[in-house]
C-alpha cells in the first residue's frame, strides 16, 4: 500500500490535516466570544473589588467598544449588501441597447417559439434527439418568464 491515500483526509501541502485549521478557528472565535462577553458585561466595579482596575484600565479597551464595534460591523454589512447591488446595476446593460440583443457568437434559433417548444424532445428525430444550441430572443425570455396568466 505505498503511495495510497487515506480516503476522507485532506492534507495541506504542509501536511497538517485540515480538520486541525478548523478545530483551531473554532477554539479562537470561541476564545474571542468569551472575551467580548467578558468586556461588555463584567462591571467596572467587579475589577476594582479585584484590584484589577489599573490593569483593567491598562489592557482592555472602554466599554464603548463592546457596542460600537458590532453596530459599525452591522451598518457595514448592510452598506456592502447594497452598495455590490448598486455596482451591479451600473454595470448591466440598458434594455434598448444592441449588446443584450446580440453579440458575435449569436445562434439565433430559426423556428417560432422555440424556447417552447425544445422543451419536449421531437421524436421524428432519432438520430440527434438534443437540439442544438439556440439563443432565445429577450422579449421571447421575457414572455415565457413573465407571462401573466390572468
Amino acid at each position: 500500500m505505498d503511495g495510497s491515500i487515506s480516503v476522507g483526509k485532506a492534507k495541506t501541502a504542509g501536511g497538517v490535516y485540515i480538520e486541525t485549521y478548523g478545530f483551531v478557528a473554532w477554539i479562537t472565535t470561541s476564545v474571542a466570544l468569551v472575551c467580548y462577553l467578558v468586556l461588555a458585561y463584567v462591571p467596572d466595579a467587579a475589577w476594582r473589588a479585584l484590584h484589577l482596575e489599573s490593569i483593567a484600565k491598562q489592557l482592555l479597551p472602554d466599554k464603548y467598544w463592546a457596542l460600537a464595534v458590532p453596530s459599525w460591523l452591522c451598518v457595514s454589512f448592510f452598506f456592502i449588501l447594497i452598495y455590490y447591488h448598486g455596482i451591479v446595476l451600473s454595470h448591466v446593460e440598458p434594455m434598448h441597447s444592441w449588446r443584450t440583443y446580440t453579440d458575435e457568437h449569436r445562434n439565433e434559433s430559426h423556428s417560432p417559439n422555440s424556447a417552447s417548444t425544445h422543451a419536449v424532445v421531437d421524436s421524428s428525430n432519432v438520430d440527434d434527439p438534443v437540439p442544438a444550441l439556440e439563443d432565445v430572443l429577450l422579449t421571447e425570455a421575457c414572455r415565457i418568464l413573465y407571462h401573466n396568466k390572468n
